[in-house]
């Protein structure tokens, strides 16, 4: 599980810096938004990593591990409320700069999320199939 979490967390930052700098802004209006996303990855990776260690005999079968990934990425929305109003992902239908760097939050996480499902699927899938 520590492996999928810190895939996300890299897609996640990756996916983010691509969303914003690729968005046509003036580049002093994005200077401090990485740096946020930096922090709440971060947060997320510790928090999860913990949660994994203290729970490890009891995440054991794959719909297990299946929601905990999904659990894992809803704390990325749920950590913003500590440093924001709102989660990002209810911000994204606004316009200008807050509206594009809400949806840079909301849809990295969501694209890193999709990368890993996959990745997990796959693996799982393979074990299955070395286990027949």
């Amino acid at each position: 599980m520590i492996k999928y979490f810190s895939i996300h967390a890299v897609f996640t930052i990756i996916n983010f810096f691509i969303w914003v700098f690729n968005n046509g802004e003036p580049s002093g209006a994005d200077a401090m938004t990485p740096l946020l996303v930096i922090f709440v990855v971060s947060i997320q990776f510790c928090l999860g990593t913990l949660l994994v260690l203290l729970l490890k005999k009891k995440v054991q079968y794959r719909r297990q591990r299946l929601a905990g990934l999904i659990l894992y990425a809803i704390s990325y929305e749920l950590i913003f409320l500590f440093f924001t109003s709102r989660p990002p992902i209810l911000n994204i239908t606004f316009e200008g700069f807050y509206g594009e760097v809400s949806k840079a939050y909301s849809l990295s996480s969501f694209v890193a999320l999709i990368i890993v499902l996959l990745m997990f699927s796959v693996n799982e899938y393979r074990k299955r199939e070395t286990s027949l």
